[in-house]
């Protein structure tokens, strides 16, 4: 008989490419649980068994408020950091769900759903792995809110908590050495790459275009602006592909930034499950990132995209950070730049040439044979699988 696992999620589940690899990949050794919002993410993971937990997320602006008041009380008292989050409906949900029946392990996605597992271990037994992804006490520290209220809860949460999970993960080696240094507890290096697998047959597209690819969410601080605006600068030949989650609103906006700045430059893609992104941008011929260094997590980021970029075939054009300078270094794949700008990505993109461009996508070729999901999720499912083993029969 399988161990059973609960893993636990507060995001839509059908759009996190992440927990869908932690799905696909542990539900051989394990009999699943999952619990996370929207509907059944069953469709992206075909053949794979699971039960699924949809969990409400219903939120109004005083509870919101409350529990930014909150956080500096935590300092102080130690529960202040913990109600806030427990009096949610989507923890008092997943907290039903996972106190009903017996589990032999929970795996929490994000800081956020690691109070479940401390809830789990101290009153049932129950070990807890985390999966903290990025660097939470340091992800956004550009906002004095952030720097304010939310980093110095994240610190203690980290600092108390961090400890007790049976294992722990992370998406890049300067977070999991960071985790480290910080708070004394070793976590494991599981990149967001997806599966390898086939890619269809190129297209052969438009004679003579360059055909540029931007894909994920649309909002604030992602820059989508700075690629429209520089399709005005570079040469006739370069089309901006934008391939976008995001609200028709923001939409709107994006596609009358285009209309004044790009006419006719710039097309609007339909986005694709997350399964199928690295298929779908291999039609294309480079992949762009553009980040702000303006926090410790974007300067460590490899995002998803980087890696369905690869898994494409792309050329990476990206902003320079300490990771993906490495990255592009190691796997000579890609071109960086030196700030967020217009004219800093024109620039770029006007001294590519067409067998610089075939040059770095057949790189990108090479290295998704060596960097892909089977490898990192191994990983994980190693961890997993021995601290079930060490607890099994306990109950």
């Amino acid at each position: 008989m399988k161990p059973k696992l609960f893993i636990v999620s507060f995001s839509f589940l059908a759009v996190d490419s992440r927990v869908l690899r932690q799905i696909r990949s542990l539900a051989p050794h394990f009999d699943i649980t999952v619990a996370g919002f929207g509907g059944n993410p069953s469709p992206q993971v075909p053949g794979v068994q699971f039960r699924f937990v949809e969990l409400k997320r219903q939120r109004g602006t005083m509870g919101k408020l409350l529990r930014v008041a909150s956080y500096p009380f935590g300092a102080i008292f130690r529960g202040a950091d913990f109600w806030p989050w427990s009096l949610t409906s989507e923890y008092r949900d997943a907290r039903l769900a996972l106190f009903s029946e017996q589990y032999d392990l929970v795996l929490c996605n994000d800081l956020n759903t690691v109070f479940l597992g401390v809830e789990a271990l101290q009153e049932k037994g129950i070990p807890f792995v985390a999966d903290y992804h990025e660097y939470s006490s340091r992800e956004a520290t550009e906002k004095l809110e952030f720097r304010l209220l939310k980093a110095p809860h994240a610190h203690r949460c980290l600092k108390r908590l961090g400890p007790l999970a049976a294992g722990s993960i992370t998406v890049n080696q300067p977070f999991a050495d960071a985790f480290q240094n910080d708070y004394g507890f070793p976590a494991i290096v599981v990149l967001n790459a997806p599966e390898l697998r086939p890619l269809p047959s190129r297209a052969n597209g438009t004679a003579g275009q360059i055909h540029l690819i931007h894909h994920g969410v649309a909002g604030p601080n992602r820059n989508i602006e700075v690629m429209i605006r520089a399709m005005a600068k570079v040469r006739e030949e370069f089309v901006l592909h934008l391939m976008l989650v995001t609200t028709p609103e923001c939409l709107a906006q994006l596609k009358e930034e285009a209309k004044l700045n790009a006419p006719g430059r710039v097309i609007f893609e339909e986005p694709v499950p997350p399964a199928e992104v690295a298929a779908r941008v291999s039609h294309f011929d480079v992949g762009l990132l553009l980040l702000e260094n303006h926090s410790f997590n974007n300067r460590c980021a490899l995002p998803n995209k980087v890696f369905e970029y690869v898994h494409g075939g792309l050329g990476v054009c990206s902003t320079r950070s300490p990771a993906m300078e490495t990255f592009i270094q190691s796997h000579t794949n890609g071109w960086l730049i030196d700030e967020v700008s217009t004219n800093a990505l024109a620039d770029c993109l006007n001294s590519l040439t067409r067998a610089d461009i075939e040059e770095k996508k057949a790189a990108s070729l090479r290295a998704r044979e060596s960097v892909h999901a089977h490898g990192e999720t191994a990983k994980m499912v190693k961890m997993l699988t021995e601290i079930a083993g060490r607890s099994a029969g306990q109950f």
